[in-house]
């Protein structure tokens, strides 16, 4: 059964990373193929995250307010709501329809985020061990995949795979989590007499009472913004970056699918050196890795060095991410760690809000460099969050469990 559930949820994040690389990562090219234009393109992506981080405080407060099952529900409804989304984006030819459609399906993906890292906790119910890092590593190793294989096939067709492949994408997303439904419900039935009367009950607090009660943590997690400022500037504006020091195209494609794939040994071996470490070292450690690799794509002086750079991958985001996924689940109260999961996400999405603005901006004015610059200097600032802030936010938890 243990295998089973971890065989469904690495799927899960596999088919969720597949379709964030087309909806994300070929936006640009979708879109400017359809008529529109690079700032067209940025308020687009830029809308689609503020509406995200409105929603998602919503969705996760119903969730954690509701039963276990509930993150179920809501996940299947959010995928059935992408394959018809994504339907309309292939077949709409008006500017607005389409452009309206796209900021539902990107905001969606992003929604379902939180959802996904906080699936495992759920998983974990029947008593079977979820080995998030493991499964995690597939999402980043599919998409580094995918990415090259989609980039190629857009290049022998036309850019109307990119949402061919998001409506088959969704599709598999569904089933994979309706499979999981039913894997979750049979580990479940098997122990619940039981947990009868030994269960600890979730406890039901609403976003304000959940801030309140955890201020150090947010904090942390204004850290996790600066941090995911430099980390959305290399994913998002690579092409200008690549360009920035004599690269083309082919090399655009080639950074990523490397910045990805260096994700996969960090996160899939996780799971062991998370158990010599506590989480809070992990997150100081990979949020300075941060500041190396934002720092060393500031100083990169051609496409090799920038290549180099990105091996700083291994100790940053395929750590940070996995360590704050575990720190959550061991820290917030059953209840809790939606809203957790939820904040974490909310300001990883702000982050992309801030840098798609930020970021055009200083591209029309200035140069990539020194929108580098400024993302180092933000994620400097965030490193300095996360270590004055994280033993503060442990020991606020360890206080509340008093």
């Amino acid at each position: 059964m243990e295998k089973k559930l971890n065989f469904l949820y690495s799927s899960i994040h596999g088919a969720y990373w597949v379709y964030y690389g087309v909806i994300s990562s070929f936006s640009s090219v979708f879109l400017l193929a359809r008529g529109f234009s690079n700032s067209q393109i940025g308020t687009i992506i830029a809308l689609a995250n503020i509406l995200a981080v409105i929603i998602q405080p919503y969705l996760a407060d119903y969730v954690d307010r509701s039963g276990r099952t509930a993150i179920f529900s809501v996940m299947a409804s959010m995928c059935i709501a992408l394959v018809l989304f994504t339907n309309i984006i292939l077949v709409a030819k008006n500017h607005l329809l389409l452009g309206a459609f796209y900021v539902a399906a990107f905001m969606l993906q992003s929604v379902m985020q939180p959802f996904c890292n906080g699936l495992n906790r759920v998983l974990e119910d029947g008593g079977n061990k979820i080995y998030f890092g493991f499964c995690r590593s597939i999402g980043s190793l599919v998409y580094s995949i995918v990415v090259v294989v989609l980039g190629y096939m857009v290049d022998s067709y036309t850019v109307d795979i990119i949402p061919k492949a998001g409506i088959l994408t969704a599709l598999v997303l569904l089933a994979v989590v309706w499979f999981s439904y039913r894997v979750h419900n049979q580990n479940t039935s098997d122990v619940v007499e039981n947990l009868v009367g030994h269960e600890i009950p979730a406890e039901k607090i609403n976003i304000r009472e959940f801030l309140k009660g955890h201020r150090m943590f947010f904090m942390v997690n204004i850290g996790v913004l600066g941090l995911y400022v430099g980390n959305a500037t290399v994913n998002t504006f690579m092409a200008q970056i690549v360009r920035s020091v004599g690269g083309n195209n082919g090399e655009v494609g080639l950074v990523l699918s490397v910045l990805a794939f260096l994700e996969v040994p960090a996160m899939m071996t996780f799971d062991k050196y998370s158990k010599r470490m506590e989480c809070s070292k992990l997150l100081k450690f990979s949020a300075v890795v941060f500041c190396v690799w934002l720092v060393g794509c500031t100083l990169s002086p051609n496409v090799t060095m920038l290549l180099v750079v990105q091996a700083t991958q291994l100790c940053s985001l395929a750590v940070f991410l996995p360590a704050m996924v575990k720190y959550i689940d061991e820290n917030m109260r059953k209840g809790e760690e939606i809203k957790g999961h939820m904040l974490f996400t909310t300001m990883t999405t702000t982050a992309g809000v801030v840098t798609s603005l930020m970021g055009g901006f200083i591209l029309d004015i200035f140069s990539a460099k020194i929108l580098l610059c400024v993302s180092s200097a933000l994620t400097i600032i965030g490193a300095i969050f996360v270590f004055m802030y994280i033993d503060k936010a442990t020991e606020e938890n360890k206080e509340r469990d008093c």
